[in-house]
């Protein structure tokens, strides 16, 4: 008799156990949205991309009249003057920094304060999302025409392609299925929990899907790959026939600064056609070894941005200026001479 009242009465605590559980997750789910709208966590994200487009207006406004965001200088070089011409992308143009942070501009100050008796212009020509083939342009139709002594040509990792690296980048994100979760328009628009448990999944992906994609870019019967070489080759051209020294400068992707780095080949193919092209090359891999990866972000917090910060700068600005002046394949030492 007792038995049958203890199976009579299981369906009930059971469904009575289910109902607690299921209040007890939505209290829990209620209690963590309410946390974190009251932290204000979204908006502050919110306010920081924001801020990153306010930056990028106030820093298109310190762009010089031949379009450049650098101090003023003449197209015409004046006598007595050793002017170096430097291409890239959101790297060299430094991507929240102060324009007179940037490693161009640091390399400038470090050769005028070494010599004072001459006169260097760092002259710096690079903007956000520029690829080799857009460098190439604008050496052709602007560069030449400022008669530089000496090239610098910047490299970073997403160069090969055209878009940055958004095309491998997407192709490699449809693959995580655990991010079409957080895909929903409606409850990123409702819930502050769903949203920040978004970016945090991005957030914890973004790594594999960035190596993932970057390394795509290095198959060298890709379309990307031999476009590239092709604009490369041509910088290399340009400069042997107009008897100008190049220097390829060779950025690290800012992550896993040690023997574990990921992008060591996709270094050594760079290298490769740098040689082939008889033009001299900088890793700066190896000066940035060992150093903590955040340590040298623009920004940390959430959403991150990897860019070099100053400190980085400094590091790039002395680590080339005492490659050019040691080297007499960039004439530096031959100007130096000249009364």
């Amino acid at each position: 008799m007792n038995l049958g009242k203890k199976i009579k009465n299981s369906p009930k605590k059971t469904s009575k156990n289910i109902s607690v559980l299921f209040i007890s997750l939505v209290s829990i789910l209620i209690i963590l949205e309410a946390l974190i709208r009251l932290s204000g966590y979204r908006v502050r994200y919110e306010q920081d991309e924001k801020n990153y487009l306010a930056w990028q207006n106030n820093a298109k406004k310190q762009h010089n009249s031949i379009g450049y965001r650098d101090y003023e200088y003449s197209v015409k070089k004046a006598e007595k003057v050793f002017r170096i011409y430097v291409l890239g992308d959101s790297f060299t143009y430094g991507e929240w920094i102060r324009m007179e942070e940037t490693y161009p501009k640091v390399l400038e100050k470090l050769l005028n304060s070494k010599y004072p008796s001459k006169h260097f212009e760092v002259i710096n020509s690079s903007f956000l999302g520029l690829d080799t083939a857009k460098e190439f342009e604008k050496l052709k139709r602007e560069g030449l025409r400022l008669s530089p002594d000496m090239i610098i040509l910047s490299f970073c990792l997403n160069d090969p392609s055209t878009d940055s690296g958004m095309t491998q980048w997407h192709e490699e994100d449809k693959k995580e299925k655990i991010k079409i979760l957080f895909n929903n328009k409606e409850l990123l628009n409702i819930s502050d929990l769903y949203w920040f448990l978004k970016i945090r999944i991005d957030w914890l992906l973004g790594k594999g899907i960035f190596m993932r994609a970057f390394l795509k870019l290095y198959d060298k019967d890709s379309k990307d790959w031999k476009n590239f070489e092709k604009s490369f080759n041509g910088i290399c051209e340009l400069s042997r026939e107009n008897k100008i020294p190049l220097l390829v400068v060779i950025f690290p992707y800012f992550h896993q600064l040690d023997e574990k780095y990921p992008f060591h080949q996709a270094h050594s193919m760079v290298k490769e056609l740098c040689d082939k092209n008889g033009v001299k090359s900088l890793d700066l891999f190896y000066s940035y070894k060992g150093i903590p990866s955040k340590s040298l972000w623009v920004k940390t917090t959430l959403p991150t941005n990897t860019h070099p910060n100053t400190k980085a700068h400094q590091i790039a600005g002395i680590k080339i200026f005492k490659t050019i002046i040691d080297d007499s394949y960039f004439r530096v030492k031959s100007y130096l001479k000249l009364e």
